[in-house]
């Protein structure tokens, strides 16, 4: 039987494009790999669902001021 720890494998069909921006993604967060790329990416995603469903909004500090980012395939619970 499976534990929690244990990993599963999961093969990913991706473009061209997809992959090009997929290791552009993995350079600019310094991760080790593109599995750990696409690791921290649904744990980003989950975050952000997660305080979407609380109510809560995202925002982006600009210098020129504060602006709502919105994320239209995530919505609110109610």
């Amino acid at each position: 039987m499976a534990t929690d720890k244990e990993s599963k494998k999961l093969q990913i069909n991706f473009s061209d494009e997809g992959l090009t921006d997929l290791d552009l993604l993995q350079r600019q967060i310094h991760a080790p790999s593109r599995a750990e790329t696409i690791r921290r990416a649904l744990r980003l995603l989950q975050w952000a669902a997660e305080e979407i469903h609380k109510g809560n909004k995202l925002c982006l500090e600009q210098p020129e001021g504060i602006r709502e980012v919105l994320l239209p395939f995530i919505k609110q619970r109610g």
